[in-house]
């Protein structure tokens, strides 16, 4: 296990948390009625087809797991964490943490039914968590957070709506003021529950789970002051105003600046396992947090256009149909 390793794992969870969050508040958005889940759906559902390209960019850890997490051969961890943490079940849950937003998106053309998304909630919320407990608590094999799933599953949200909000159009040119009230409440929910861990672990005062808040001090501590002022107070404070709250320039800017910061969570979750940081490590990192969005998006590209290939589809036909169909909707 290198930092180097940790850096690419840092990234690619923290990028992944976007498809994720986006099928899972795209479930949500057929549970709970409004005009909100009008305007999010379609950009929760193209944000959520990331999923194919992540789930390509996550092979590596799969498929060496020992480069990336101490557990992989270790003969000293107990019975049931022995049976958990093993390469081939580890897996098998990773494949499920993608395959089931996919199936999501899959069967659900528009905003999904109501018997779709109560199913695919329930099975997101306990997938989603996986990618929190599984890809970046098991780093520290000895630690213990019953909130951690909790936290994967906040950021997830998080990020899912901050990139529909970042798309869709004209954000409040029609009066509305729920984006920035659901910006500001899942910003809350996530400040809340990484409050309410460090304050659980600091009252129980148990040194394997101290131990983990203390690495994040010392060198790791500039890192611990930035994510939680860029990416808690500075925003939560802001869309405090209305003027903020309401305005849609200032909304994308959050926006954006809080998916930023996916990866830089992921960095403080993952890469103060190994201890003080190193050059190599921090500056790995910062190419792999570059690298994996336009590998992603380089993917969806390449995917996109060998699905139109082999559908005998080009340019100039959706060119054509689009406005075909346009009529055909007026007609009716």
């Amino acid at each position: 296990m290198s930092m180097v390793a940790l850096a690419w794992l840092a990234a690619v969870h923290g990028w992944s948390s976007i498809p994720l969050g986006c099928a899972l508040v795209l479930a949500i958005t057929g549970l709970v009625p409004g005009r909100w889940g009008d305007w999010l759906w379609p950009m929760l559902r193209l944000g959520g087809w990331a999923v194919v390209p992540m789930a390509i960019l996550f092979l590596p850890i799969i498929l060496f797991p020992s480069a990336f997490y101490p557990w992989v051969g270790a003969g000293d961890l107990p019975a049931f964490k022995a049976a958990w943490l093993t390469p081939l079940f580890f897996a098998f849950r990773a494949v499920l943490v993608f395959a089931v937003p996919l199936t999501l998106l899959l069967f659900s053309r528009a905003r999904p039914a109501m018997a779709l998304a109560a199913a695919a909630a329930i099975v997101l919320s306990l997938t989603n968590s996986l990618a929190g407990v599984d890809w970046a608590q098991s780093v520290k094999v000895d630690f213990h957070s019953s909130i951690f799933g909790l936290l994967a599953l906040s950021g997830q949200m998080l990020a899912g709506l901050c990139l529909a909000l970042l798309l869709t159009p004209k954000l409040t040119d029609s009066g509305d003021k729920w984006p920035g009230s659901l910006l500001l409440a899942a910003l809350l929910l996530w400040a809340y529950l990484h409050a309410m861990q460090f304050i659980v672990i600091w009252s129980a005062d148990l040194p394997e789970e101290v131990s983990w808040y203390l690495a994040r001090m010392g060198p790791w501590l500039p890192l611990t002051i930035g994510l939680y002022v860029i990416q808690g107070a500075v925003p939560i404070f802001a869309l405090l105003s209305p003027r903020v709250r309401n305005n849609g320039r200032w909304l994308r800017i959050i926006a954006a600046l809080t998916l930023v910061m996916r990866p830089v969570e992921s960095a403080w979750l993952i890469l103060p396992a190994l201890g003080v940081p190193t050059v190599a490590g921090i500056l790995a990192f910062a190419g792999f947090a570059l690298l994996v969005p336009i590998a992603a998006c380089a993917l969806m590209l390449c995917g996109r256009r060998w699905l139109y290939d082999e559908k005998g589809i080009n340019s100039s036909d959706k060119t054509n149909a689009a406005p075909a169909s346009g009529n055909t909707s007026r007609g009716r």
